[in-house]
């Protein structure tokens, strides 16, 4: 069962960062390392929430039970650096499979850049960089530029978005796209995190660290 991010908590501090691309089996005598790099990843997210009311502390105590009975978590991500002019009209302009990382949206007059976030289906999603295709494909007997971007698949027009991580899954043209609300479907990342430690039985700021539910 997926609960949502209770209203009540909000984390006086927060990471939310990718992780697990790659393995390594440790440096040698000489100061080599050989990577495996996976390409899929996951997010994992800190939260240090201040505890000082009954209204939280009982969200609080209600989200750690459901968390550590094996519930997840529509996790809100709270990033002060959002879209300029972000809104819940964006959308998917083009159809794209589970794994892909191209996709082409119709922002809806938000301003992206790479380096922002964006959710679809309740997946959190990275922008890495932008490219603006103009529609039309490349013909047999046309010169070919190598300043020009080619995407690997059809994308449609619009503006394409390299991404991280690739896709949960996959995606319909006119699919919505929100660049204000941030959410990241999460489980916890240790069953001993959290405790509500309560100072004086009333304040308390702890800590959980939540990580992508794949």
């Amino acid at each position: 069962m997926t609960i949502q991010w209770p209203v009540a908590l909000k984390p006086r501090s927060m990471s939310h960062e990718l992780r697990s691309f790659a393995l390594s089996g440790g440096r040698s005598i000489v100061g080599t390392e050989q990577r495996v790099f996976a390409g899929v990843g996951r997010w994992e997210i800190t939260y240090e929430v201040p505890v000082h009311t009954r209204a939280q502390a009982l969200a609080w105590r209600a989200l750690l039970a459901h968390l550590r009975a094996g519930g997840d978590v529509s996790a809100k991500v709270f990033d002060k650096w959002r879209a300029v002019g972000g809104s819940d009209s964006a959308t998917v302009t083009a159809a794209a499979s589970k794994g892909a990382t191209v996709i082409a949206v119709d922002p809806a007059g938000a301003t992206v850049e790479p380096g922002l976030h964006f959710s679809i289906a309740g997946r959190l999603y990275r922008i890495l960089d932008i490219q603006v295709d103009e529609g039309g494909d490349w013909e047999d007997g046309e010169g070919w530029s190598d300043a020009e971007a080619w995407p690997d698949e059809d994308v449609g027009d619009g503006i394409s978005l390299r991404i991280l991580p690739p896709l949960r899954a996959a995606v319909a043209a006119s699919q919505p796209v929100s660049f204000s609300d941030l959410r990241c479907l999460c489980v916890i990342g240790d069953m001993q995190g959290g405790d509500l430690d309560l100072d004086l039985g009333r304040f308390a700021t702890p800590t959980i660290t939540l990580v992508e539910a794949l």
